[in-house]
């Protein structure tokens, strides 16, 4: 709407400055918005808990390609195992390499990709996806946890002959 006389020039420049004013305010509010949800994205969790129960024993802060480790001593073989897994945005657990000492019991021998580092065998580009990673913890066998390879469950911190599995939660 146009004003001609001098108090309509006066409300014209009124109604402008309000204008300007409210868009202000709402690119404020509109990004004050957009921060508050940056901050609630939800975390997505390393989860360790009993298999059958559900009963959580430990929660660890986790992100798409970070590596988890799992390592015992195998029952029979008596030497060190350790799968190391790629969180994966096509599957949880993304089963990349596999480390063992020797040939032996339940151990796979039909691996693609094989090498012998150090006297440990050293299976990699497994690309085997999994939904959890399942075990029963034994103290005896000197269970372990590692996440980019910094230890975030020893054998004790577990406890002893319990169906235990790793899964992935988001919030």
């Amino acid at each position: 709407m146009l004003w001609t006389n001098n108090r309509g020039k006066e409300m014209t420049s009124s109604i402008l400055h309000s204008m300007k004013a409210s868009s202000g305010i709402f690119i404020i509010f509109t990004t004050l918005l957009v921060m508050i949800s940056a901050c609630e994205k939800e975390e997505t969790h390393l989860v360790i808990q009993h298999e059958r129960e559900g009963k959580t024993f430990m929660e660890i802060p986790i992100e798409i390609g970070d590596k988890v480790a799992l390592s015992w001593v195998h029952s029979v073989e008596k030497t060190p195992w350790t799968d190391i897994f790629r969180i994966d945005k096509s599957c949880d657990f993304m089963l990349e390499e596999t480390q063992f000492k020797s040939f032996g019991a339940g151990v796979e021998h039909e691996y693609e990709d094989l090498e012998r580092r150090d006297g440990t065998f050293v299976a990699e580009n497994i690309e085997e996806c999994h939904n959890s990673v399942n075990w029963i913890h034994s103290h005896d066998a000197e269970y372990e946890v590692k996440v980019n390879q910094e230890v975030v469950a020893e054998t004790g911190d577990l406890p002893h002959h319990v169906p235990l599995k790793i899964l992935i939660e988001e919030g």
